[in-house]
């Protein structure tokens, strides 16, 4: 069981778990779950569910699956395909979890969003403020709005707190004009601003890790699809063109 226990470590130092277990919970869920705590004491709850195979129950920690067999003894990791429609139904569990939790996050209105006139489609961005292709992204803003996708974006400086990619964040999202705090953070090299007591900063790289962010910029499709890093705007819409298009 110890390449379990590292299995589940790694797991762990990704994000955290959610969904505690109902009081009337199915038997193989519930040895399952034991099996898990007992080699990993912390793992108090977790969420766990029958997969679309026979006999085959699938752990989810965040955005990341285990699939074990009934008597808990053998489990593996990795995407569960269905070869013969050729779908990736683990990455569709992926997609729908980044829409669930972003979604979330969107409605608590703590993004600094470029908005398109004409909007087609929004897209999540985490960005941090002295990533070089994050500037690159931000300087085609009038093209991505001008194709009809809005930017809401969420911070990430990836140098942690404390760091001046994290005071700069917090320096934008506690300037009286946002976005154009934002555009002058990207561009200027002696960029001031007053920082605040309440920032949505911490929050934002939370998310980030629960959603396995390791460079900026990242951008997240309204279907869930992940985009690691820039793409050109006429690209970026062409890619939302076909996401849109895999769900009819």
């Amino acid at each position: 069981m110890k390449y379990l226990s590292l299995v589940l470590l790694f797991l762990v130092a990704c994000a955290g778990i959610a969904n505690a277990a109902s009081p009337e919970v199915d038997p193989v869920i519930r040895k399952i779950q034991d099996a898990v705590v007992k080699e990993i004491p912390s793992f108090s709850t977790m969420k766990v569910g029958k997969s679309i195979i026979p006999g085959i129950y699938e752990v989810q920690v965040d955005q990341h699956f285990l699939y074990f067999t009934e008597d808990a003894r053998y489990f593996f990791r990795g995407d569960l395909i269905d070869f013969k429609d050729k779908i990736n139904l683990s990455d569709e569990r992926r997609k729908a979890y980044r829409q669930k939790i972003l979604g979330d996050a969107l409605k608590k209105g703590d993004v600094v969003s470029f908005k398109a006139k004409d909007e087609k489609s929004r897209v999540s961005v985490f960005t941090d403020i002295d990533c070089t292709y994050c500037r690159r992204l931000h300087n085609k803003m009038a093209d991505y709005n001008k194709k009809g996708i809005t930017i809401d974006y969420f911070f990430y400086p990836r140098a942690g707190k404390p760091s001046p990619a994290y005071d700069k964040a917090a320096k934008v999202w506690c300037a009286e004009d946002r976005n154009d705090a934002m555009t002058k953070a990207k561009t200027l090299n002696n960029f001031q601003g007053k920082i605040c007591k309440e920032t949505p900063i911490d929050e934002h790289v939370i998310l980030g890790r629960k959603l396995n962010v390791r460079g900026t910029p990242y951008m997240v499709l309204e279907d869930g699809t992940d985009i690691k890093g820039f793409v050109e705007p006429e690209a970026l819409l062409q890619r939302i063109r076909n996401s849109k298009h895999s769900k009819n």
